[in-house]
């Protein structure tokens, strides 16, 4: 797009043939290429271009991943932390067999935040379900072999007793 040269007595506003002029450091605020309006930006920010797009994650997409390098996904897995804090609770409550999942899981999702495949919001829910799930395994675990321990000794009393 080419501007008309300003007047020798000074630019008029708005110019009468309808044109806007170039701004004088020579980037168009005006228009951007597909015919809207492209506002300048704020004092102290670089003009547009190299952002993300706007709106950021919304309903039912992942986060972005800014650090994804070149031919990688830019968004993460979700986490599963609240359901892995839900089991490793539950394993106190109902059967330790969900205290070994929330081992298995919370070790799973550890390693895959840490790899940064998945989303890092949910590491304290995922590290506190696994613990719980680890200590109630290791708790019923103890106190199966406390209990074989205890069954072995009175057999073996009555044995020799009698």
């Amino acid at each position: 797009m080419s501007y008309p040269s300003p007047p020798p007595d000074g630019p008029d506003w708005p110019p009468p043939d309808g044109q806007d002029r170039p701004p004088p450091d020579g980037y168009d605020y005006g228009h951007d290429q597909q015919g809207g309006q492209n506002y300048p930006p704020p004092d102290g920010y670089p003009p547009p271009g190299g952002y993300p797009p706007p709106g950021g994650p919304g309903y039912g997409q992942p986060p972005y991943n800014p650090y994804a390098g070149y031919g990688q996904q830019g968004y993460l897995a979700p986490h599963r932390g609240t359901l892995i804090l839900v089991f490793g609770i539950l394993s106190w409550f109902t059967c330790f067999i969900l205290g070994i999942i929330a081992w298995a899981m919370g070790n799973s999702d550890l390693r895959e935040i840490e790899a940064g495949r998945m989303d890092p919001s949910g590491h304290g829910n995922v590290t506190a379900g696994r613990i719980l799930g680890m200590i109630n395994v290791i708790v019923v675990c103890g106190g199966i072999a406390l209990w074989f321990l205890l069954f072995m000794v009175m057999g073996f009393g009555t044995a020799f007793f009698h």
